[in-house]
């Protein structure tokens, strides 16, 4: 499947909102929160780059593993570099503690790159991880979490930016970029992720209606 299928699928994921939220009406007996009155992009972009980290450090894992700490260290530097001043200020706003302990804890990953094991690189990344989960439920208020639209807003970012660092990493058909070339994958293998968790307590009306979007992605993938 071609990366141009990103927008079928985002369009598929346009088309079906409207569906969703008319079915929920009808069909739900959970405390379903329209997204026009919870979500917003400040706290969208706030779990859309939570998932940029995880993802990096998903890249480097498997870089370790391969035996290239070059690529492992060109996965690592990026979650303090770039993505972590992205939800640095909100974050600390929320839980100054809590934000320390996460920029030390990614400064102690990239220390042990070189030194380290894969299987001690992973548990580091994994701690980080758990961290990265709290920080969520923390800043984001619950009734948006369980908003549907709200978790397929965040999918749509990764999708998004899965397609921006694949034409980053490949022209005419030539790897020009090794770590742009990885970072696809791993967005969209997050992305699938999410849907799936996403749609797991949906009722069937709504699952069926996803059915397409998981298909495609699943192609993507």
């Amino acid at each position: 499947m071609k990366i141009n299928n990103v927008y079928y699928i985002i369009l598929l994921f346009i088309t079906i909102f409207p569906i969703m939220a008319l079915a929920e009406e009808k069909y739900s007996t959970s405390n379903y929160t329209s997204p026009s009155s919870s979500s917003n992009n400040t706290n969208v972009d706030f779990a859309t780059n939570t998932e940029f980290i995880k993802i990096n450090l998903s890249a480097a894992i498997s870089n370790k593993q391969a035996g290239n700490n070059e690529l492992t260290q060109t996965h690592t530097f990026p979650p303090i570099t770039e993505i972590y001043t992205l939800i640095r200020d909100q974050l600390s706003s929320a839980d100054n503690e809590l934000n320390k302990t996460l920029i030390d804890s990614l400064k102690d990953l990239t220390s042990i790159v070189i030194k380290s094991t894969s299987a001690e690189l992973a548990d580091s990344a994994a701690s980080v991880e758990s961290l990265l989960n709290k920080t969520r439920i923390i800043v984001i208020p619950e009734n948006e979490i369980g908003d549907i639209k709200y978790n397929m807003s965040t999918l749509i970012n990764l999708l998004k930016t899965a397609e921006s660092e694949y034409y980053i990493g490949i022209a005419n058909g030539t790897i020009i970029n090794i770590t742009e070339h990885q970072n696809p994958h791993e967005f969209v293998s997050f992305a699938n992720e999410l849907l799936n968790k996403s749609t797991n307590s949906l009722n069937q009306t709504l699952a069926s209606n996803l059915s397409k979007i998981k298909d495609s992605l699943q192609e993507l993938h």
